[in-house]
């Protein structure tokens, strides 16, 4: 047997340990934040993302069945998306006037019993800057001390980032010219 052979099976599994000791090493919450700078007013940026009613033509994908629920801007508004048979609820949280909008998504009806920690906290985050705002969206969830962490960090960031770059467009789109799903 040749002694790369030999060396090969202790190679392994000191592999297989440092790849181990690397996932506890994760933090067990993840956060995602993307920004973008539009051509708009920070309080035209606000009131259009704190009325969740005004969302579909920005958040809100094509083939997505959308249902509303609760008063049409502020905290307590609800936004139920159907996706491929399956409900995801977003409820606004807080406004702050007019620098953010917090929310809350979980997979599941407005009515489904979900503990906090299967909930994504999210914020749209508003600051004046040259000729406009800087509008980021922030989204926070806790993935647990599970094995499988690893690829929810390295996976998560380009699936979920994509999908706040998309929203992002679409939102800028909206509000630049008056264009829905940029």
């Amino acid at each position: 047997m040749s002694s790369f052979l030999r060396i090969l099976p202790p190679l392994f599994f000191i592999a297989l340990g440092a790849f181990a000791w690397w996932i506890s090493t994760l933090p067990e919450d993840m956060r995602i934040e993307r920004s973008l700078q539009v051509e708009a007013e920070p309080q035209a940026v606000f009131e259009r993302v704190a009325y969740i009613r005004r969302w579909e033509g920005w958040f809100v994908g094509q083939d997505q069945e959308v249902r509303f629920q609760g008063p049409d801007g502020g905290p307590g508004g609800v936004l139920v998306m159907t996706v491929e048979e399956r409900d995801v609820t977003l409820v606004l949280t807080e406004t702050s006037t007019p620098s953010a909008v917090r929310y809350q998504f979980w997979e599941g009806g407005p009515d489904a019993k979900v503990d906090a920690d299967m909930k994504t906290q999210g914020e749209i985050a508003i600051a004046a800057s040259d000729g406009g705002a800087t509008v980021s969206i922030i989204e926070e969830a806790h993935i647990g001390g599970t094995f499988g962490r690893w690829m929810v960090y390295l996976l998560g960031d380009f699936m979920v980032g994509s999908i706040l770059e998309r929203q992002l467009h679409n939102l800028k789109s909206a509000l630049e010219t008056g264009a829905s799903h940029g």
